[in-house]
């Protein structure tokens, strides 16, 4: 029995061990299952993103303000409505 049970978790284990963390299968796993974007909403993204794909972001402070400019740029065109 003990063999049988260390046999499971051995596969379960190395079954893990190529996925990687942006899969889609460890996307569904923790609820977050990607959508397709609409027309609206892929170019309102690409706007915000080309504006702000160039800000600096070596440090996590650079990365929290590169990410809120983001944000903000989405939620001033309307990207959540």
């Amino acid at each position: 029995m003990k063999k049988i049970i260390l046999t499971i978790i051995y596969i379960l284990t190395l079954s893990g061990c190529g996925l990687e963390q942006g899969s889609y299968l460890v996307g569904w796993w923790n609820g977050d299952i990607p959508t397709k974007l609409s027309d609206k909403e892929e170019k309102i993204w690409d706007i915000c993103r080309e504006k702000t794909k160039y800000l600096p972001k070596n440090t996590e402070e650079e990365k929290e303000k590169a990410d809120m400019e983001l944000n903000n740029c989405l939620h001033e065109k309307g990207f959540w409505d």
